[in-house]
């Protein structure tokens, strides 16, 4: 195998890993901000006591999505505004990562072709849409719903979608030069 192909494998490789961490720390995340609501003292426990919380009301639960996936003890040590703080820099920071994991993917999948400027005028634009979206509604008062669709968009850019969307434009281009 040729140190290109060992090159895609492993960017691949890499994207599903940060993706699937990304998963796993942001339904935690998520898991306790929505669960330890409806706990009480949750917020007021130590992080012991927040695990075992968490379990002794699993145990009253048919089945939970967001329980089933494994538990990182480490969240539990975070009051409710720093879990709030905390999963706005993780979704920065994977936005970041997905960025450059996307830029090495492009740059590995279309030789040739500079798509590097057109992804971060993508990365750019989408993420200020997506922060413009999400001001307005706080400010009009509904953000709930304003959430939802800029969360959905910055959800694109912590994934692959932008470098197969751009792959995917490059294979037409070729097929039809």
């Amino acid at each position: 195998m040729n140190k290109n192909a060992l090159l895609k494998i492993a960017a691949v490789l890499i994207a599903l890993a940060a993706g699937f961490f990304q998963e796993q720390v942001k339904i935690n995340i998520n898991y306790q901000l929505e669960r330890g609501a409806t706990i009480p003292g949750f917020f007021n426990m130590n992080a012991g006591e927040r695990l075992q919380a968490v379990k002794e009301d699993r145990d009253l639960l048919a089945f939970d999505y967001y329980y089933n996936h494994g538990r990182l003890p480490w969240l539990y040590q975070f009051s409710q505004p720093n879990l709030v703080r905390l999963k706005w820099i993780f979704t920065l920071v994977f936005v970041l990562v997905f960025f450059f994991v996307n830029r090495w993917v492009l740059l590995l999948f279309c030789k040739g072709r500079l798509y590097h400027g057109l992804l971060t005028w993508t990365y750019t634009v989408a993420f200020a849409l997506a922060l413009l979206i999400y001001a307005v509604g706080r400010f009009a008062g509904s953000a709930e719903q304003t959430y939802t669709l800029s969360r959905h968009i910055v959800g694109a850019l912590q994934s692959v979608v932008p470098a197969v969307l751009m792959y995917i434009h490059f294979l037409f281009e070729r097929i039809t030069k």
